[in-house]
């Protein structure tokens, strides 16, 4: 509710005022009073007494929010299965379509699979590509094309003419291939379930997987050297170009199938142990020319992928697809689910001098969980297959039990009978074997630069995007872009419902600097959501004058006092919210949720598989916030901007691209060209090589850098605030982009609605040029300078 539906306060009012952790009795001066009640609080506003710290209070609430969430997603995707069924075998036929669809969207893996891969011997004269034969079976080092420009190494195990089958194995991350085809010596090692499989006429390729070690997560010439593990480290390069580590395996998987059919009828076979058997299950699921499925170790709820390996993280999943629905989608396919303990991770290395990874651990499923999510699976999509799917719960490592699976597999998926070549022991390896280390470097070499590729290519997707939006047309342009922002809300940041709660504004008095008073503000959202900040307004604020209100957000760890200390300039911000009130400016200091270190970033991992992030949640704060400022007497409700530094800077480019309620922005400290600054492996400022594993953004590098994020703040007027020696870019990378954006305003015919304030300094607002610019385009002249 408004202020403007309560009675005007009498000209003098008491107020409570915090000092040095105690309260005095102060009073307001005649002209202010009026914006007051004698309680203290702002008319329209309940008093508000919550204690402690409310900015820990607004993560844990959004916590709990997406915990509720995430509980939710079995019973939706359920319950959309159940609707889809009363269209009969057409809808449930479409939902599985949209569902196989939306997996292999979120996975980064293409359409369709690439024509016949070329496959070639891994070999130098001193260093033969065959590592072992027995019984007509060789085994040989190989490579092959996944993508265009993206080899994958691994191993091919060869029957020759005695080929009845072929199969692709996938690995545990970082499990040498070796292994699998019974090659290495040792204790404890896998069954040798590769060499089982060719002898039983298999012709069987065996993909190198990422492992969790870090050696290669480093770029020596920078100087730069990460604990993250392998798949982290090209996982934040990937998921910002819209791939992910286990969608490239995939890919890999299925250039693999199309190599071994060379356009023969063989029945397949993909199969995996841990991530190699999650991507067994998601590659099945995708591609209907694998004829059966064998996940071991791998299948059970996702609703904790959160505090997985952050590789594993994937947008948009869980509405959609679970495990069960990822075994449904491969229906009426035959699949072995074995319930095998699975693989267990502690956690990131720990290494001397490195860090920047992100926490996440891997445990088994217990019997009983894998249970539970099997039975969810719908039978009755088996209904006229010759088999339904099989879980294995626990059948022990004994050889002969790895022999019976393999004889449930091949008999009931692949139709093949129980005969055998020799004696079913793997043979001894020829030559010393290859070093497993080596090979994943080269690997992760060929990963990291498919990322650049990417990345160096994407400008012409993103341009595709706007090509219903022709600058030099307003209408088409307006048009276009409304249909952009509300693209750029749901699909890239992540939409919120609309609150279910009333605004129920409550205040307090915070602190008075020389000109103003302030007044601590919260706002309702949901139960435990809710907006924060604090309000400053100028004594000479006359009754019924209207005056604009500048928004100023404060960045990475900082609270709303940083932007308003009345008695101190504060370092980096100046306490510019706190200038802008003397200048006579209505000033509104947000309190953002991104603080707390990791207690934040996981709101990120959280939010993601629901098709969330951190900025779903401040859209509809920054939202509510809008509204309640524009339904005061105060407020020149067309003149609502926003001034944000450093993450504050982001928030300048994400939120007021979706919400057209604020009239302009300035974002300071932070325009770059955006996605260079997460996804490059050669510049030194990239988040590659930071502890801010929250900052990559699922496929926003093929929609939206910051240049196309201000043309959907276009025409309002938009300013960068670059300091020369600020660290987070450098004026080259972010004069390139912002070109981009004066060309178009320029197009639009209003080039004077933005512009760039280079100045000598560093990562801080300077306010020389932007004070000026924005009392310009504001059309106001300060009551004080």
């Amino acid at each position: 509710m408004g202020a403007s539906s309560y009675p005007m306060a009498k000209k003098m009012a008491i107020i409570i005022l915090g000092v040095a952790g105690g309260f005095v009795v102060g009073s307001l001066p005649a002209n202010a009073a009026d914006t007051t009640t004698r309680a203290g609080v702002l008319p329209g506003t309940s008093e508000l007494t919550a204690q402690g710290d409310l900015a820990a209070g607004m993560v844990d609430g959004i916590r709990a929010h997406l915990e509720k969430l995430t509980a939710t997603m079995p019973a939706i995707r359920d319950k959309t299965a159940q609707a889809a069924k009363q269209g009969g075998p057409e809808g449930l036929g479409k939902l599985l379509d949209t569902r196989r669809e939306k997996l292999r969207e979120v996975l980064g893996v293409e359409k369709n699979p690439q024509g016949a891969p070329h496959l070639e011997y891994v070999e130098r004269p001193e260093s033969p590509s065959q590592l072992a034969e027995k019984d007509g079976i060789r085994v040989r080092q190989v490579r092959w094309n996944a993508l265009e420009g993206l080899q994958f190494e691994g191993l091919l195990l060869d029957p020759g003419s005695k080929t009845r089958a072929v199969c692709v194995l996938l690995p545990h991350a970082g499990q040498a291939p070796e292994e699998l085809a019974g090659l290495t010596e040792g204790d404890n090692l896998p069954y040798p379930l590769a060499w089982e499989l060719a002898t039983r006429g298999c012709r069987v390729i065996i993909p190198v997987m990422l492992g969790r070690g870090c050696e290669f997560s480093v770029n020596k010439s920078l100087g730069k050297f990460t604990n993250q593990p392998h798949r982290e480290f090209v996982y934040r390069m990937l998921y910002e170009m819209g791939r992910t580590p286990q969608g490239l395996e995939v890919e890999a998987s299925r250039s693999a199938l199309t190599w071994l059919l060379s356009g023969e009828k063989f029945p397949s076979l993909v199969a995996g142990f841990g991530d190699g058997g999650r991507v067994a299950l998601a590659a099945a699921a995708i591609d209907p020319r694998f004829d059966a499925c064998w996940a071991r170790g791998a299948f059970g709820p996702r609703e904790g992928l959160w505090q997985e390996p952050i590789d594993r993280n994937t947008w948009d999943l869980l509405q959609h697809v679970g495990d069960a629905e990822q075994v449904e989608l491969i229906a009426p396919r035959f699949v072995l689910v074995e319930a095998c303990p699975g693989p267990s991770w502690d956690g990131p290395p720990k290494v001397a001098n490195r860090g920047g990874a992100a926490p996440g651990r891997l445990a088994p499923f217990q019997a009983g969980m894998v249970r539970s999510e099997f039975t969810r699976i719908d039978q009755t999509l088996w209904a006229n297959a010759p088999a339904r799917p099989v879980l294995a719960e626990d059948p022990g490592k004994a050889p002969v039990e790895m022999v019976k699976l393999a004889n449930l597999v091949t008999q009931r998926g692949m139709g093949l009978g129980r005969g055998t070549e020799g004696d079913g022991k793997p043979p001894k390896a020829t030559r010393p074997l290859p070093s497993a280390l080596e090979r994943e470097g080269r690997q992760m070499a060929r990963t990291i630069e498919h990322a650049q590729v990417l990345w160096r290519h994407s400008e012409k997707a993103r341009l595709k995007l706007w090509k219903d939006a022709p600058p030099g047309q307003p209408e088409k342009f307006d048009a276009g872009s409304r249909v952009l922002r509300d693209y750029f809300h749901k699909e890239v940041i992540g939409e919120l419902p609309l609150p279910s709660l009333p605004m129920n504004p409550k205040s307090r008095p915070w602190r008075d600097g020389k000109n103003w008073k302030g007044f601590e503000i919260t706002l309702d959202l949901e139960p435990g959501i809710f907006a924060h900040g604090i309000i400053l307004l100028p004594n000479d604020l006359k009754p019924g004058e209207r005056r604009p209100v500048v928004v100023c957000q404060h960045g990475l760890e900082g609270r709303w006092s940083d932007v308003c200390e009345p008695d101190r300039e504060t370092p980096y911000y100046r306490s510019f919210g706190a200038k802008l009130a003397d200048r006579g400016y209505i000033v509104f200091a947000p309190q953002n949720c991104y603080i707390g270190q990791d207690r934040f970033r996981v709101l990120q991992r959280m939010g993601n598989p629901l098709k969330l992030s951190l900025f779903s949640f401040i859209i509809r704060q920054h939202e509510r916030i809008i509204d309640w400022l524009k339904a005061q007497p105060w407020t020149a409700t067309d003149k609502v901007a926003f001034y944000g530094l450093s993450y504050g800077g982001k928030t300048a480019m994400r939120v007021p691209a979706v919400l057209p309620g604020y009239c302009l922005s300035i974002c300071s400290g932070d325009f770059n060209e955006w996605i260079g600054k997460n996804v490059s492996y050669d510049y030194p400022g990239s988040y590659m090589y930071t502890g801010e594993y929250e900052m990559f953004e699922f496929n926003l590098g093929h929609t939206f850098n910051y240049a196309e994020m201000a043309y959907l703040i276009a025409p309002r007027p938009f300013l960068v605030e670059r300091g020369h020696d600020d660290g987070v870019g450098i004026d080259e990378m972010v004069a390139w982009e912002f070109a981009k954006v004066r060309r178009l305003y320029s197009r639009l015919k209003q080039p004077e609605k933005t512009g760039i304030a280079f100045f000598a300094g560093g990562h801080e607002v300077q306010g020389v040029e932007s004070f000026p610019w924005l009392d310009k385009q504001l059309g106001f002249t300060p009551t004080r300078r």
